[in-house]
């Protein structure tokens, strides 16, 4: 007689490996039907893939370092049909927020800009056309994550305190909603937001290292602590069924907990090694199981209880994400590469939705060039500019380059004879940089917002020099330049040769290779991604072809 297929049991099995599953299946009788998710493959040379998000007939993954101070992110979708990755962005930043579509746009908040001046930054794609976006209306240094709600974007950032922001025209303007002084010294953030009800939560850590996670109501108020709910730290969120639910590392252990913002109350254990939530189209919750040697994916079934859905191995899993009514999940491979698990191709994509215009973000302000270009010149010369990281000289800037300044505006300044200083970064805690390296990079990142060159190319052929340090905060040119070649669309065969010759240069860090190859990703649209020797062959075999008319 065949026996039935395996339903967990509530409670059974509490902090049980996830080896002993099969174990338990052979002891209460029952015939494990999980399958196996396939290991879809590696993207990228990073050690992780994270930031899972559906967007039309792809899914959309960052591929990076986590959990240390790191200068490369990149972006790639994935072809559920084919099994096809591609090479999408480079990001300049050192950590990926979390994604959100909205209105069949797709956002990619930097979690923490590596031109550090302040201010958040955040990129917007239809698929194909891309945006930068930037957060002026209160000081940033991290962007942790995006969620959509009631057709407004809603970041959850920080500086020392936590910043919670909205927007109702897709990232060109933003509205604080709440964003308290903190004292000095004393980090607070707000990592990521959910929904329930019409009410707004977030995930609050207090201090420099990892500390206590509390689940916060972010009303009018500001951040109030949900009723009985616990300290700890949080791994995952998801809203269904009308309860907030959230996996939480307690001290004696992990459990399943969820609240409908009145009471609080812990399901038990919930699948055992428990590690991430999500929810399907039909707003049932789904939990991915982890540990170093694989993990599985359960579905909660209506009398509470879960059921074995899917078996992952080979690597650690760490995020999962419901595409095409099917799980997929994102970790890291046995070897020691970012990887994605799925269904194997092919698989069905979700519909694509026609996305509406992108629309730059760009001001209404008429300025006066010839007088922008003297207070400009004075306020370069002037020491006070440089107080802060230079945020006085980022405020003069910013509004001149969302106004549309004409072609030179800001390179033409970028041999200033800058003021001789040095200042110290992160409140002491960063790196020094001198004083012209940050009115460089300042006017660099000017170019960037306004899209407008020229792009000096002699820091291309020039060694790097610059020692480690632990914050990977570096103040060179040739970073800043290189991202604002990607923006400024510099693609001339003078400017696509010199990167070319740069990549795989000797004693280039790698995510320094990854900033040209991003540059070059953005400035030719080819999807070669860090594939050196691939680049090198197109660029060869480009100036091999016969001009055409």
């Amino acid at each position: 007689m065949t026996s039935p297929p395996c339903r967990s049991r509530r409670e059974r099995g509490a902090r049980v490996l996830l080896g002993a599953w099969l174990l338990g299946t052979a002891l209460f009788g029952c015939t494990p039907e999980p399958r196996e998710l396939a290991l879809l493959g590696t993207p990228g040379p990073w050690p992780w893939v994270s930031g899972l998000v559906s967007h039309g007939d792809r899914l959309w993954l960052a591929n990076s370092v986590k959990h240390e101070e790191h200068n490369s992110a990149d972006l790639y979708s994935y072809d559920p049909r084919s099994g096809e990755f591609r090479y999408e962005r480079h990001l300049f930043s050192q950590g990926i927020g979390r994604p959100v579509e909205l209105d069949s746009l797709l956002f990619w908040p930097y979690e923490d800009s590596r031109f550090h001046l302040g201010i958040g930054h955040l990129v917007v794609t239809d698929g194909e056309r891309w945006e930068l976006r930037v957060i002026r209306e209160a000081r940033l240094k991290h962007l942790h994550g995006l969620i959509a709600s009631q057709g407004r974007l809603l970041a959850a950032a920080s500086w020392l305190s936590p910043r919670l922001l909205a927007s109702a025209d897709h990232g060109r303007s933003w509205d604080l909603l709440y964003g308290p002084p903190s004292p000095v010294g004393r980090v607070d953030r707000i990592l990521r937001l959910a929904e329930l009800s019409g009410s707004l939560y977030g995930v609050r850590v207090r201090g420099l290292r990892r500390g206590p996670h509390h689940l916060v109501h972010l009303g009018a108020e500001g951040p109030r602590v949900a009723t009985g709910w616990p300290e700890g730290e949080l791994r995952g969120v998801a809203t269904a069924g009308g309860w907030l639910h959230a996996v939480v590392v307690e001290a004696d252990g992990r459990g399943l907990w969820r609240t409908d913002g009145r009471v609080s109350e812990r399901l038990g254990d919930g699948p055992p090694g428990v590690r991430d939530l999500a929810v399907d189209a039909s707003g049932n919750l789904w939990a991915l199981a982890a540990q170093r040697k694989g993990g599985a994916v359960w579905k909660q079934e209506p009398d509470g209880g879960w059921k074995l859905e899917a078996k992952v191995s080979g690597g650690l899993p760490q995020e999962i994400h419901l595409y095409g009514g099917h799980p997929y999940v994102a970790g890291r491979a046995a070897g020691g590469s970012g990887a994605l698990w799925g269904p194997a191709p092919p698989a069905p994509p979700e519909p694509t939705l026609r996305p509406p215009k992108l629309l730059a973000q760009r001001s209404r302000a008429v300025v006066d060039w010839p007088e922008a270009g003297r207070a400009l010149d004075a306020a370069l010369a002037d020491p006070r500019s440089y107080e802060e990281g230079a945020r006085p000289l980022v405020e003069l800037l910013l509004p001149l380059a969302l106004a549309g300044p004409p072609q030179g505006f800001f390179s033409g300044r970028l041999d200033t004879s800058f003021p001789d200083g040095v200042a110290d970064l992160l409140e002491g805690r960063g790196p020094a940089a001198r004083w012209q390296d940050l009115g460089v990079w300042a006017l660099l990142w000017a170019m960037t917002v306004s899209g407008t060159g020229p792009v000096p190319l002699e820091w291309l052929a020039e060694p790097w020099t610059q020692p480690p340090n632990d914050r990977q905060k570096y103040f060179d040119p040739l970073p800043a330049a290189l991202e604002a070649l990607a923006w400024v669309g510099q693609r001339d065969a003078r400017t696509l040769g010199a990167l070319v010759e740069r990549l795989g240069s000797e004693n280039d860090p790698d995510w320094l290779t990854g900033d040209v190859v991003g540059a070059l990703a953005a400035l030719t649209g080819e999807r070669f991604g860090h594939d050196v020797a691939a680049w090198r062959g197109w660029w060869a075999g480009r100036n091999r072809a016969p001009p055409t008319e």
